[in-house]
């Protein structure tokens, strides 16, 4: 089993479902209903596309060995420690529609470069990409609010331009 595309029509993902499997391409397919999965179905998918919000039954994330996220537009949320210590993460692309990042969502993913901050998202949150070392490169865009705490801590980062809209930006940031 090397690619997985779930579509719009699965509604859950039970315990252990794709436990171990060595899939190169997991695909879930884009939806305005959220997909149901428990964090104990770890995914050791290599390219993952996330194409609707999840929900977690159990624990908080499924993801151990991605390399490159593509989150697609209908999603709005990405929970909590989503991806913390994906150590393997290279590529993230986020979608125009997200407007929440869960705390410590990308914390630990040392091999991430660069990042593009969509301009519907208001709030960094805390964490969000802390020991993310060797991200250089963020873009920001107007709307962004709040910066939270620690949010590039141990980073990589030389400089960072603030969009004027910023209005709060928290310690260690």
């Amino acid at each position: 089993l090397t690619s997985v595309t779930l579509p719009a029509s699965v509604t859950s993902v039970g315990r252990e479902a794709f436990q171990d499997c060595p899939i190169d391409t997991f695909h879930i397919s884009d939806s305005q209903t959220p997909l149901s999965i428990s964090a104990y179905s770890t995914i050791r998918g290599k390219t993952f596309y996330l194409g609707r919000n999840l929900t977690f039954t159990e624990g908080t994330s499924i993801f151990s060995d991605v390399q490159t996220l593509v989150v697609g537009d209908d999603v709005t949320k990405l929970n909590e420690n989503m991806f913390w210590g994906c150590t393997q993460l290279t590529s993230v692309t986020l979608g125009s529609n997200l407007t929440e990042v869960g705390k410590a969502c990308f914390q630990g993913c040392s091999e991430l470069t660069a990042i593009d901050i969509p301009a519907s998202l208001a709030t960094i949150s805390e964490s969000m990409f802390e020991k993310c070392k060797k991200l250089a490169s963020v873009t920001l865009h107007e709307g962004l609010s709040t910066v939270g705490k620690d949010a590039f801590y141990n980073c990589n980062l030389t400089s960072v331009t603030l969009p004027a809209s910023v209005t709060s930006v928290g310690r260690e940031a």
